[in-house]
């Protein structure tokens, strides 16, 4: 009862966010994080596979190629499609299929990481028994390895614009 009430106050500020704030959407290629796939992601990647620069957040916004890893390979992708019009970076379907992971915080796995993923979070603590196997990796959205009230709290606090991007947790590595 008490993580119910807790979601629907959470729930409840989400509403109050001001419109336009989130935003959600998993580029991938987008390795740095800007919103844009440009030449400023070619260099961050370049920075860390061959300098050991700063890792993209997370692993699939530098995996262009969908290959499940960072690598030059995905250095090279970007080149090609940024100044040669090769082909875009993986979407993100492919990019789950192939590497058999979720994205943090898209409990309803549509792969945007969106209010949508908070309302389905209160609905199944509102259905006990319906939603008990969350994808593991999707809702351990804070990066504890442990799936609790929490991360709800730390996804609203991101869709809203005031928090940190959601963080795979060592519950990503199956």
């Amino acid at each position: 009862m008490f993580k119910t009430l807790v979601a629907i106050a959470v729930f409840a500020c989400l509403l109050l966010a001001l419109p336009g704030q989130a935003s959600g959407e998993v580029t991938i290629g987008d390795a740095n994080g800007s919103g844009a796939i440009d030449i400023d992601d070619v260099v961050f990647l370049i920075d860390y596979v061959l300098s050991g620069g700063f890792a993209p957040q997370t692993v699939w916004r530098g995996d262009a190629d969908c290959s499940c890893n960072v690598d030059i390979d995905d250095v090279v992708y970007l080149i090609n499609h940024i100044f040669s019009g090769g082909p875009p970076p993986c979407d993100w379907t492919e990019w789950v299929y192939t590497c058999g992971r979720c994205i943090p915080g898209d409990v309803n796995e549509d792969g945007v990481v969106d209010q949508e993923d908070v309302e389905y979070w209160q609905w199944c603590e509102q259905h006990p028994g319906f939603c008990e196997d969350f994808p593991p990796c999707c809702a351990d959205i804070n990066g504890d390895s442990v799936i609790d009230i929490s991360d709800m709290v730390f996804l609203v606090s991101y869709i809203t614009g005031g928090g940190m991007e959601p963080m795979p947790s060592e519950l990503c590595l199956y």
